[in-house]
């Protein structure tokens, strides 16, 4: 039987507590919050859900692909992910990228044509940079055919607009750390000046 869990030991694999993996995955989140979404937002999304059991506003970075002006992303540890219990726990989400802040109802893409038209949007374009090694750590074939004969191990997410507000997005609070470290720049350039 196979599982929606990619291979442990791939770099893909789901990250651990305390793994370099859980770092890699988390550093988009970071570069956002120091004030960076703007040069990576056009591959990444922050993507605010509200906690399942606190209610609380909950940020993640995915990869996202955008087909006729609908912004897809997948889950790629199925029902693992804290993000997509959290959405089915409430859809309501709030969603930011380099171009837009939008509010938006997330529901998982069953609809067999609609699944096929963003698979074969994303086998095109390759516009998604994390969905081949996706694909292969789950052993998936990177063609049409396998996907679609995959498709409930597959977490599609549509994320539909809606007037209606979603949790509260992520702000940029870590732009401080710029200031901060362009000062640590400048002093060690003086003290090393100076102790010539």
């Amino acid at each position: 039987m196979q599982t929606n869990t990619p291979k442990s030991r791939s770099l893909m694999a789901y990250p651990a507590q305390g793994t370099f993996n859980r770092l890699l995955f988390k550093t988009p989140l970071f570069l956002w919050r120091t004030g960076l979404g703007p040069l990576i937002g056009g591959i990444y999304l922050v993507l605010t859900t509200r906690g399942r059991k606190s209610g609380r506003p909950r940020h993640t970075m995915v990869t996202y692909s955008s087909v006729a002006g609908k912004i897809y992303i997948a889950s790629g540890w199925g029902q693992k992910t804290q993000w997509y219990r959290n959405l089915l726990a409430d859809p309501h989400v709030s969603v930011q990228t380099n171009q837009e802040t939008f509010s938006a109802l997330a529901r998982r893409v069953e609809d067999q044509d609609e699944f096929m038209l963003v698979m074969q949007h994303m086998l095109a374009t390759n516009q998604d940079l994390l969905f081949q090694p996706w694909l292969e750590s789950l052993g998936i074939p990177m063609d049409l055919e396998s996907i679609l004969a995959n498709q409930s191990r597959i977490h599609l997410v549509a994320l539909d607009r809606t007037i209606q507000p979603g949790p509260l997005p992520l702000e940029p609070d870590l732009v401080w750390l710029w200031p901060v470290l362009a000062l640590v720049f400048v002093l060690g350039w003086l003290s090393g000046r100076l102790s010539r």
